[in-house]
């Protein structure tokens, strides 16, 4: 399953609640998955909605498996950081 860590409705890239909690309650990993685009229109939306231009050139990175490391619900919830940590060295790996 595939989940936008920011939520339909951001902060863009921050980690909301949601994604954490569901992750520890079904005890699975979070997989930080990114994609990059060296040519492409951005939307003036909260989010910055990138669509690739024709032939751009997409770079897809994958971060490490990770679980959440919390206990408790509320543990999980403030566990963000660390991901969002995460997710940023998917992003210097993909080259963006």
């Amino acid at each position: 399953m595939a989940i936008t860590p920011d939520g339909p409705r951001g902060p863009a890239n921050k980690f909301a609640p949601g994604a954490l909690i569901a992750a520890q309650r079904a005890d699975s990993f979070i997989v930080p998955t990114v994609a990059v685009a060296d040519r492409a229109w951005h939307l003036r939306s909260w989010d910055r909605f990138m669509i690739p231009k024709p032939f751009a050139r997409v770079t897809i990175a994958y971060g490490t498996p990770t679980k959440v490391l919390a206990s408790t619900l509320r543990g999980a919830a403030e566990e963000g950081n660390r991901f969002e940590e995460l997710m940023s060295e998917a992003i210097r790996m993909a080259g963006g």
